[in-house]
């Protein structure tokens, strides 16, 4: 007699190898658990530019063996040179994970840090399995240091005149850096180099920033930066700064006012009693004029018809066609003790001289001697005269005196 199977058997004996591959995973192809990383160190370090900081992290595998370490750097690999995996030198990154590590690991990764500071940095540790699933752990660095120091001898804030090489003493000391590179900048723009000399008042420098030779990297003392003023009258604030091979800097700041250089001319102002159509002095011109001509700044007060004619001659003058005049006295009337005609170089520093000029006595002057100093003032316009010589003549009344004019 026949045994038959009865149909609920047979369904299940048809299905059998289906039932036990579904039964062999609970995955998914694609849905694979990913490796586990850990961070066992700090998540954020602060260290020195290219200083070496330690990474510790574990890691164990998901479905499938761990195969690979990568690191990254804000997102680019970081290159090799700069790694040590377990205290050994990378020589590839990713690195390869061999043995037992492949089931799991504990390893330390050495980095050599930016270079740059400030802004910080994300290095990731990222681990590989087989299946290419991955997983990482993410470390801010900050890179900060000490930066240079820059300070000067000269002044920081001054006149001077244009289109003028001024000499700035600079000395800087190195931080953490070599020094690297000086900036200037007039304004906030930056100066041309052919406007700046470094050490040598004759050599401009090739560049804004100009680098450094290796004699300054370490620091330098009381060396000269000269910088060109603008052929322009106004203020200027320069900026020195000073850089090292981290980007790392020191800055300086001068207030610089550029005035514009008196010009000179002689005149000779003559007797106003000798020769018609003289006794004036135009002293924009230097030419002896009319003492009621209109050009005419100042004038020659004449004669006394009373004295005899070896002593006539009043050799006094007084201001002409609304001009004013006065005394320049050193020591007197708030002038410097120092003041001298020939220490006076700008058109601005006029108004001031004559504030501290003095008044004739009677609207005209004493009796004028060589080394005498005047100012005079018309319309806004001022004039500084210093008597270099007198000429006395009894015959034809053609006394003069001669002016050195600045204005």
């Amino acid at each position: 007699m026949k045994r038959f199977l009865n149909l609920p058997t047979l369904l299940l004996l048809a299905f059998a190898p289906f039932f036990f591959a579904s039964c062999e995973s609970d995955s998914e192809p694609g849905t694979e658990l990913p490796p586990v990383v850990t961070l066992t160190s700090s998540s954020d370090i602060t260290v020195e530019p290219t200083e070496v900081f330690t990474v510790s992290f574990s890691a164990s595998k998901g479905d499938s063996p761990l195969k690979a370490v990568r690191v990254y750097e804000d997102g680019t690999s970081v290159p090799t040179s700069r790694l040590a995996f377990n205290g050994t030198p990378a020589a590839a990154n990713p690195i390869l994970i061999t043995g037992t590590d492949v089931d799991g690991l504990t390893w330390t990764v050495d980095i050599t840090a930016q270079s740059s500071v400030g802004t910080p940095v994300v290095f990731e540790i990222e681990v590989q399995d087989d299946l290419n699933n991955t997983q990482s752990v993410f470390v801010n660095v900050t890179a900060v240091g000490t930066p240079p120091t820059l300070t000067t001898s000269s002044p920081t804030v001054f006149s001077t005149g244009q289109d003028i090489k001024n000499a700035f003493k600079l000395t800087a000391v190195k931080g953490i850096g070599d020094l690297v590179s000086i900036e200037v900048t007039e304004n906030n723009q930056k100066v041309n180099p052919s406007n700046l000399f470094w050490k040598e008042i004759s050599m401009s420098v090739a560049d804004n920033p100009f680098t450094l030779g290796d004699e300054d990297k370490d620091g330098f003392e009381d060396e000269d930066l000269f910088i060109m003023t603008p052929m322009l009258a106004g203020n200027f604030i320069y900026k020195v700064i000073l850089t090292d091979e981290f980007g790392l800097t020191a800055e300086l700041e001068f207030d610089v006012t550029t005035f514009t250089r008196v010009e000179m001319l002689s005149g000779v102002l003559l007797n106003s009693a000798g020769p018609d159509g003289q006794g004036g002095l135009d002293l924009d011109t230097g030419n002896s004029t009319n003492s009621i001509d209109d050009a005419a700044e100042i004038k020659d007060d004449g004669i006394d018809t009373d004295l005899p004619v070896d002593q006539n001659w009043l050799r006094t003058i007084s201001p002409a066609n609304n001009s004013q005049m006065k005394y320049l006295r050193a020591g007197q009337n708030g002038l410097s003790e120092t003041f001298t005609f020939a220490g006076i170089e700008y058109k601005e520093d006029l108004p001031g001289l004559f504030d501290n000029g003095l008044d004739f006595a009677d609207g005209s002057s004493d009796e004028v001697m060589i080394e005498d100093v005047f100012i005079v003032e018309r319309d806004g316009k001022y004039w500084v005269l210093e008597v270099i010589e007198i000429v006395t003549d009894f015959e034809m009344n053609e006394d003069s005196y001669t002016f050195d004019v600045k204005f």
